[in-house]
């Protein structure tokens, strides 16, 4: 941007506008520099001729759960959970992720866990948290946990849109019953065991 700026008599400062561009996408503070030069009129001298100017983003990025709900048998042994990030972003963005015991609890039905980052660097948009999940042996309805996410303390920069993931662990679990043999041979008028 090139302007002519002219005081008045009366005039102690004046104000340029720069436009600046909204572009939705996560960054770091980007600057310009404004130069005061050529000043003309009669002892017009330019005392600090420079003057940075630093632009603060406004953006911020959503991460949440994609999808939020899962179904994990005892028996596969891991649920991998799907982080994803939104949106565009010039700077890694990171979430802490968090288990929470529902109808399944930590460590007996799967194993816990608490403050997990998860970084995505500029040109990621995906990460998986896996959670490993614990074969009890013991027969058992189906169970819940969840996954949580949340921001670091302070960040303004991250929105989390889809917080919680649901997590149903269906038993793999079962009592086998059946008969030892498949033939048996009974004599008449005797009680057969089988």
């Amino acid at each position: 941007v090139s302007q002519t700026v002219t005081f008045g008599t009366s005039d102690t400062e004046m104000f340029v506008t720069v436009p600046l561009i909204d572009d939705a996408v996560l960054e770091t503070i980007e600057s310009f520099f404004g130069t005061l030069t050529n000043p003309m009129g009669f002892n017009v001298f330019v005392n600090e001729p420079r003057a940075q100017v630093d632009i603060v983003d406004n953006d911020g990025v959503e991460v949440g759960f994609d999808p939020v709900d899962y179904t994990v048998a005892e028996s596969d042994g891991v649920v991998n959970l799907t982080v994803r990030k939104f949106s565009n972003s010039e700077v890694p963005v990171t979430v802490v992720f968090n288990t929470l015991d529902g109808t399944a609890t930590a460590p007996g039905d799967y194993i816990g866990q608490s403050g997990v980052l998860v970084t995505f660097q500029p040109s990621e948009f995906t990460q998986t948290v896996s959670v490993t999940i614990n074969q009890d042996g013991i027969v058992e309805n189906d169970e819940v946990f969840f996954g949580r996410l949340q921001t670091q303390p302070g960040d303004t920069t991250v929105v989390v849109t889809q917080d919680t993931a649901n997590v149903e662990i269906t038993d793999s679990d079962g009592v086998t019953i059946g008969f030892e043999q498949t033939e048996y041979t009974a004599t008449e008028g005797m009680d057969a065991s089988v």
